[in-house]
């Protein structure tokens, strides 16, 4: 058996191996890190076969924090529901430069709190470049919250299964540079060493968001019970905001390993539909928007591609002159098999 074709067998293996350690939750994260240093041996990228280029599957788990901050005008005191939700399992499905993302919450239910209630999420992403733009579109819903750091008199947290969110909505990015000179989103990757050690770009566009948060409690004998509940004055919100962003894109590789980051910041009008004593609202404001990631990983002989990757994203609207934020913070282990 030649050198290349042990190379390609042992790597199969490897990728065997991690598959069966996502499926099973006693192992799988000291499989993951230990599998992922043993595939950065180095090899001729002449010898990468041209199919790796074009079709990837990357599989991720994400350590999520998602919540819903309510807060006062002096932004000292807040209530915060979080679903009770400790990971998020990720499949990504890359052709050329199309990209499908399914998310849900975590299968074996791993790291779960009985206590905090039981919560469930989904989301489907999709992204894509054409010539150098790159147009996403994306849905995703939680249902099930408690809060953050408050129990009632018997110790017990306040769960409130019937809350949900939902959004929606699409985005438009513009890259001043060749946005697939970025390695990880790319057919390109594979052969890191055609890519220039150094790269950044500015990137501007606009975004289109449709957010929802239905059923926030209001019962007064339960809220008289939970600190700082005079800031939910509102239910059934519906968020839709359009808005311009800039931001700016980056990365440093060597030796197939590299380091990237990335951040937009966009500021729109948005209109807010919401419940007030029974009556329904609609206002019209302005949001700030954010989104940041960095990821560190390296680059398999065959194009595969291991890392973690830590990323936020927040929209900030004032509804009726007070404050509320929803945030979601990740960090993800990866793996990308290239086939």
């Amino acid at each position: 058996m030649d050198e290349y074709k042990k190379l390609h067998l042992t790597l199969l293996v490897k990728d065997a191996l991690i598959m069966i350690a996502l499926r099973n939750p006693m192992y799988k994260f000291l499989i993951l890190l230990f599998l992922f240093p043993l595939n950065t041996y180095a090899v001729d990228e002449n010898e990468i076969p041209a199919l790796v280029n074009s079709l990837a599957l990357q599989l991720s788990v994400n350590s999520r924090i998602h919540e819903l901050e309510f807060l006062d005008s002096d932004f000292e005191n807040s209530i915060i529901f979080k679903p009770n939700i400790a990971y998020i399992f990720q499949a990504d499905l890359v052709y050329k430069d199309q990209k499908l993302v399914l998310e849900t919450n975590n299968l074996s239910d791993i790291g779960v709190d009985d206590e905090k209630g039981e919560s469930n999420y989904i989301d489907i992403h999709y992204s894509g470049f054409f010539n150098k733009d790159e147009y996403s579109a994306y849905y995703g819903r939680y249902k099930g919250f408690y809060v953050s750091g408050k129990r009632n008199a018997s110790g017990d947290y306040f769960i409130f299964d019937e809350i949900s969110t939902k959004r929606y909505g699409f985005k438009y990015k513009a890259y001043e540079s060749e946005p697939r000179m970025i390695s990880v989103d790319n057919k390109y990757s594979a052969k890191h060493k055609e890519l220039p050690n150094k790269f950044g770009t500015l990137t501007y566009g606009l975004s289109f968001d449709v957010s929802y948060i239905n059923n926030i409690p209001s019962e007064p004998a339960i809220l008289s019970q939970i600190e700082n509940s005079q800031f939910l004055f509102f239910n059934n919100l519906r968020l839709i905001t359009v808005s311009p962003f800039i931001g700016a894109l980056g990365r440093l590789s060597t030796n197939g390993y590299f380091l990237e980051g990335g951040i937009d910041v966009g500021f729109g009008p948005q209109k807010q539909d919401f419940e007030l004593d029974g009556v329904v609202r609609s206002e019209y404001d302005y949001s700030l928007v954010a989104d940041v990631f960095i990821t560190a990983g390296g680059v398999t002989p065959l194009g595969g591609i291991f890392g973690i990757k830590f990323g936020a994203e927040s929209v900030e609207p004032t509804v009726d002159e007070n404050e509320f934020s929803i945030a979601t913070i990740d960090i993800s282990l990866f793996y990308r098999i290239r086939f």
